[in-house]
């Protein structure tokens, strides 16, 4: 616990003066920034709908991760992890994504992977 309150003092003393106040204010000026762009924006019912879907989802899987996470602990080393790419190759232009499972001894238990490179189309 005390080296916790000592990594945050150190942290606290090396940032900047702006960085904390966007830190700090970050969150709160979302809100009323995503109310004008949605207000904006003129949705469809169906766009809310979609995008509703999309977002729970999205909570669904930083729910299922924050169980992995130890923030300013420890390195996480098992759990899920997900990667993508994008770039050019020998091909042309290519795509991949994908997830993994780490075991936390350097060894992936399970996984999978999707490519798109237009050469092949």
């Amino acid at each position: 616990m005390a080296h916790t309150q000592q990594a945050n003092r150190i942290s606290a003393a090396t940032q900047s003066q702006p960085r904390k106040f966007w830190m700090r204010w970050r969150v709160r000026l979302g809100y009323p920034v995503a109310i004008i762009y949605w207000l904006l924006a003129t949705p469809t019912w169906r766009s809310i709908v979609y995008g509703t879907i999309v977002a729970l989802l999205g909570l669904i899987v930083r729910a299922a991760a924050a169980g992995y996470l130890r923030k300013d602990r420890e390195l996480a080393v098992t759990g899920p992890y997900a990667f993508s790419y994008t770039g050019n190759n020998q091909l042309g232009f290519s795509a991949v994504a994908g997830s993994f499972v780490a075991d936390g001894n350097g060894n992936i238990t399970s996984g999978e992977q999707t490519y798109d490179n237009a050469a092949l189309d």
